[in-house]
């Protein structure tokens, strides 16, 4: 940021949902690949939904377990293993 007047305006759209009041937000850093954001929130939302009740504590265990599972299929498929298909992924809050 070149302009110091401006630094807040460097903020990720994850970072202004939680300043809006949500203690927990997953987003990413650059555009994805929508089929593999799909499988990443289901592996995450399937994570934190226990017997009916959402934890959002777990969210960033949630979101480690389908980054690292993402990753390592990514990686068998794809020859030259490329981290901007899951590296991407950022949880913010608790």
């Amino acid at each position: 940021m070149r302009d110091i007047r401006l630094l807040d305006e460097s903020i990720t759209l994850a970072n202004a949902f939680q300043l809006s009041g949500y203690s927990s937000v997953v987003g990413s850093l650059w555009g994805v690949m929508d089929p593999c954001t799909a499988e990443v929130a289901r592996s995450v939302y399937e994570w934190i939904l226990k017997d009916g009740i959402l934890d959002i504590r777990l969210s960033a265990e949630g979101l480690h377990k389908a980054v690292h599972s993402l990753r390592d299929r990514t990686r068998t498929r794809h020859s030259n293993d490329d981290p901007l298909i899951w590296a991407t992924y950022i949880q913010n809050g608790v």
